[in-house]
């Protein structure tokens, strides 16, 4: 071989190795590609990945750390026309919209909110947005027994208590059906105590016979807190 053709040979090798050494130090660093890419295997980035329009995967995507979505000051939005699930806790740190149905504990909700289980509100319940009167935060039901114990004069009113109320506490709003009253004789109130699981009740005699005296009985309440 010709001297020549041996240095041209040497030459373009030692271009080549230099070339790749270039480019494995700009991938190493920061790299644009402004063509597709395509890969049958993984691609593993230790670093950021950042997507100046549109990132789209048609597959499942997969995180083992924290992921932060959006940027609060340009009130970046994210539609998911799919399910949006959470295998703990999902934090939402500002407004949420949803334009369907919500089922918790179900996945069918009947109604346009669905709750299948026990309620908590700590913070009360507004029925028809309504922005006066004091919210709801407690709706019980269940039953006491009535056991004046006492005649109730002819145009007088006896109160008395309702005892085994569990549940109802001071300043509960009491509702309270009274079973098996004798004739002529009528309830006229009910309130929560300072007692707790006690109702007070007043039974009113019409007077149109003598004194009365009412028969113990298991009457049902309702309280509203």
């Amino acid at each position: 071989m010709k001297q020549k053709n041996i240095t041209a040979l040497a030459f373009s090798a030692g271009v080549l190795t230099a070339a790749v050494l270039l480019i494995g130090q700009v991938v190493g660093a920061s790299s644009t590609i402004s063509t597709n890419i395509s890969t049958d295997g993984t691609l593993s980035v230790t670093g950021i990945v950042n997507a100046s329009s549109t990132l789209q995967a048609t597959g499942d995507i997969t995180t083992y750390g924290g992921g932060t979505f959006g940027n609060s000051a340009t009130a970046d939005q994210y539609v998911f026309v799919g399910t949006l699930q959470a295998s703990s806790t999902a934090l939402f740190g500002g407004q949420a919209n949803f334009y369907d149905s919500i089922g918790v504990g179900t996945a069918t909700p009947a109604t346009t909110v669905g709750i299948v289980g026990t309620t908590t509100m700590t913070r009360g319940l507004v029925v028809g947005g309504a922005t006066t009167g004091t919210p709801i935060s407690a709706v019980m039901m269940g039953t006491c027994t009535y056991n004046p114990g006492a005649a109730i004069v002819a145009s007088t009113t006896l109160s008395t208590n309702c005892t085994g109320a569990t549940g109802v506490r001071n300043g509960d709003r009491v509702f309270v059906t009274p079973r098996s009253l004798a004739n002529y004789l009528t309830l006229t109130s009910a309130s929560s105590t300072a007692t707790d699981d006690v109702v007070q009740v007043s039974v009113y005699n019409m007077g149109y016979g003598g004194p009365i005296t009412p028969a113990s009985a298991t009457w049902s309440w309702m309280a509203i807190r």
